[in-house]
């Protein structure tokens, strides 16, 4: 009889320690969990901050291809300028030679002075006319060289500030993939804890 009291004893020993390892199982996994809860939380918050980086530099690059398409479009209207104005010179070389040779004819032949008088002022005219085209274009040209000026330095001051804005963006994106990669594993090693606490317990 007393060997048997002493096993009751023995055996509510044993279920009391059981209760107790039990309950600080219980306690260390729901510790585990809501840890490896809050690490997701934070993995989620990363992860969002790194879409919003990404975002920012796709915007950044547009800017800088916008910069680049509009500076192409002023300096191809310089080129037309020039290429215009090229022609208008040539149209005054051809009629200031034609006036050279009418004067030698008016100096040779005298009664052709009236008709020639009336051909070189038609002339003069349209000399007169294709200057100041040729004044306008090159009115034209200096406004958008000018213009042209502006853009290049705003898009040199721009291209440096994408330039620093996409180096620090990426630099960022780094960091925040290094730290996602952290927090997934912490988040692997807190579930992996938990999973050998719970086997641990079920196994006794």
């Amino acid at each position: 009889q007393q060997e048997l009291c002493h096993r009751d004893n023995s055996v509510a020993l044993l279920q009391a320690k059981n209760c107790s390892l039990q309950g600080a199982a219980n306690r260390v996994r729901a510790e585990l969990e809501e840890k490896a809860t809050d690490l997701e939380g934070k993995l989620t918050t990363e992860t969002l901050n790194k879409e919003s980086l990404s975002s920012n530099l796709s915007q950044e690059e547009a800017k800088n291809d916008a910069l680049t398409w509009n500076n192409q479009k002023l300096q191809e209207k310089v080129s037309r300028y020039d290429e215009e104005a090229r022609c208008f010179r040539s149209d005054i070389s051809k009629l200031e030679r034609e006036n050279r040779r009418l004067y030698c004819d008016l100096r040779e032949q005298k009664g052709l002075v009236s008709s020639r008088g009336v051909q070189l002022h038609t002339n003069r005219i349209k000399i007169t006319m294709l200057e100041q085209k040729v004044e306008s274009l090159e009115s034209d040209k200096k406004a958008v060289e000018v213009k042209v000026g502006e853009t290049n330095k705003a898009k040199a001051d721009a291209a440096a500030k994408h330039a620093d804005n996409i180096r620090t963006l990426w630099e960022k994106l780094l960091v925040k993939d290094n730290q996602i990669a952290l927090v997934q594993a912490e988040v692997r090693h807190r579930e992996a804890e938990a999973s050998l606490v719970k086997s641990a317990f079920e196994d006794k």
